[in-house]
């Protein structure tokens, strides 16, 4: 049994943050909502609807747009956790990378023309779409 006390081992490691974490942390939810303030508030008179909002009313040009979408597959979890997978199981891991392209020409060619021309944004408003055709409903 170890016998050592964490609180004065100065071998161990804490996992709580200091003040500078604490600094850092609350700067960047500071910032964030900020951002979102300003915009929500003082930038509301450009965006008028929902769509106009998540969609920039169709006209975004191509590199935002890639750069969003890049940014929505490649997470910080996916940053921190490929090496992690890579050194504890080995380069089986390279079988998702090679299918990770096979998936996105998948996406690209098949799935966002069929949304992009039902004038959706997302499979969770097709769905919508079909269950409002099942059931008679009008569909919002």
């Amino acid at each position: 049994m170890d016998d050592t006390n964490p609180d004065t081992d100065p071998d161990h490691h804490h996992e709580l943050f200091g003040w500078e974490e604490y600094v850092v942390f609350v700067l960047l939810l500071l910032v964030s909502a900020g951002i979102g303030i300003f915009h929500g508030c003082f930038s509301a008179g450009k965006q008028k609807t929902t769509a106009e909002f998540l969609l920039a009313n169709r006209n975004m040009p191509v590199f935002p747009m890639a750069m969003s979408v890049i940014a929505s597959f490649i997470s910080a979890i996916t940053l921190l956790g490929t090496p992690v997978e890579i050194y504890n199981y080995g380069t089986q891991y390279s079988i998702v990378l090679i299918n990770f392209v096979f998936v996105m020409a998948a996406a690209a060619y098949l799935y966002l023309p069929v949304l992009y021309k039902l004038g959706v944004a997302s499979t969770f408003e097709v769905r919508k779409m079909s269950r409002a055709a099942v059931s008679g409903m009008p569909c919002n």
